[in-house]
């Protein structure tokens, strides 16, 4: 049974998937999958206005301590 683990890189999960799926086929065994695309919400993410709100709080921040 393969899972993420955030120790470890990208390229050796796919590694130990890749073998897990080998083996299961292997011992003729049921190989079950989910792929989850997390490309289309990254991209729709506006990176200039997050860098904005998070400049315009930290801003905000140091007001409120000077006050």
């Amino acid at each position: 049974m393969c899972f993420v683990s955030t120790l470890r890189s990208t390229v050796t999960q796919l590694l130990l998937t890749c073998n897990d799926f080998a083996t299961s086929l292997d011992n003729r065994s049921q190989v079950d999958g989910i792929l989850l695309d997390f490309s289309k919400a990254f991209d729709k993410v506006s990176h200039k206005h997050n860098f904005l709100q998070t400049e315009f709080l930290w801003i905000k921040k140091k007001l409120l301590k000077l006050g």
